[in-house]
């Protein structure tokens, strides 16, 4: 008699025990944990962002973002409201991948839904693009194709854009060394000086020492009868000289002063700005400062102080040695930003913003105070592709 009794009461525990298991399971399901389980992938972003004036609310911006499952955008739409606070369409952009994930193009619409542009791209078996096509569908509609080239390092050394009857537009020529220093470019294009159609033509020639530094750089830019030239010498990637011609005649030259280690220069010449070149730089191993033994005074300068977790917690502005600007920040037990108080010490004012995030760590809003007065709201929506 006592098998018959103890194999009911086990049955009768499992079958009490049931409810607390779905009870469990239900909690699992309804309260995802990012530490135990991927974060999902972002299917709709929806943004709202809105400006407080006289305590109303007012919409300044409404977009929709959706996302593939790999995380790439494949629509952008953008909202206004109509009389009746309703929804209105005011621009849709469509993002187009083939099967292999690269990106063939994109197509915008309108307001009234119709196609006011269009951009697709061909490619090689080497997935490199070969021919862009645009199209601007305004009256008139009218379209330019480019077609690239590439060498066998994959940068492109040769491009031309057309119109829609084949005529050419413009062109680009890239050489490259061995080690991937650009070596020339020469670009033409045709712009308009003085209600006349003229053809532009910049040029561009580098040279290198066998470390890869830059050592001079010639830029000649032809435009109608205007020709300009810019002759630049370079030491350890820094120019020495720098001379700029205009139709043959010296406009204007600098030359850097050379240091005098017996004695501490004073003064010093500011360098013109030099177009952005990828050049290989050199750095210092041993970290020292280049400032230590020249007089000067630092116009700001910036410092931070980090919590437990390494997340700052204080960033504090110096502007001529005197604090000028004090930030805090503020987070909660799972390491979010929850907040960040900026205080100007200059003007007084203080700016603060503040956060909140779904289960996900995906902020869901941001409103920012200015003197504790809230001046804006950002609200954020998430639709996720389950896992």
């Amino acid at each position: 008699m006592t098998i018959p009794i103890f194999k009911n009461t086990i049955r009768w525990f499992l079958f009490s025990l049931l409810p607390i298991l779905f009870l469990v399971l239900a909690s699992f399901q309804s309260y995802p944990s990012t530490k135990s389980s991927p974060k999902p992938q972002i299917k709709t972003q929806i943004h709202k962002k809105f400006q407080l004036k006289n305590e109303q609310s007012i919409l300044q911006q409404h977009t929709e973002t959706k996302y593939n499952i790999h995380g790439e955008v494949i629509e952008q739409a953008e909202y206004t409201e109509d009389k009746q606070g309703n929804k209105a369409l005011e621009k849709l952009k469509i993002i187009k991948y083939n099967v292999e994930g690269l990106y063939i193009g994109n197509m915008v619409y309108n307001r009234d839904n119709a196609l006011i542009w269009s951009e697709e791209n061909e490619y090689d078996e080497t997935d490199h693009a070969i021919k862009i096509i645009h199209t601007d569908y305004s009256e008139p509609s009218n379209s330019t194709y480019t077609t690239l080239v590439y060498d066998d390092e994959g940068h492109v050394v040769l491009s031309k854009t057309y119109d829609q009857e084949d005529r050419q537009l413009s062109e680009q020529k890239r050489s490259y060394s061995s080690s991937g220093e650009l070596l020339s470019a020469i670009d033409w294009t045709y712009t308009y000086l003085n209600s006349k159609l003229i053809k532009k033509t910049i040029s561009l020639e580098n040279q290198y020492n066998d470390k890869g530094q830059i050592t001079q750089s010639t830029l000649v830019s032809q435009e109608g009868k205007n020709r300009l030239k810019d002759v630049k010498l370079f030491k350890n990637n820094a120019i020495i000289d720098w001379i700029k011609y205009k139709n043959g005649r010296i406009i204007s030259q600098f030359t850097a002063a050379t240091r005098d280690t017996t004695s501490i220069i004073k003064e010093y010449v500011i360098p013109p700005p030099i177009p952005e070149q990828k050049v290989v730089l050199e750095y210092d191993d041993a970290k020292r400062n280049p400032l230590e033994n020249i007089p000067h005074t630092p116009y700001k300068a910036v410092t931070y102080k980090t919590n437990k977790f390494g997340l700052p917690s204080k960033k504090v502005t110096r502007t001529y040695n005197q604090v000028s600007e004090v930030v805090y920040y503020f987070y909660n037990d799972k390491e979010q930003l929850l907040s960040e108080k900026t205080h100007n010490k200059i003007s007084r004012d203080t700016d603060e913003i503040q956060y909140e995030y779904d289960l996900y760590h995906n902020p869901t809003k941001k409103i920012i105070l200015h003197n504790e007065k809230q001046v804006q709201e950002h609200l954020y929506s998430y639709e996720y592709y389950r896992l």
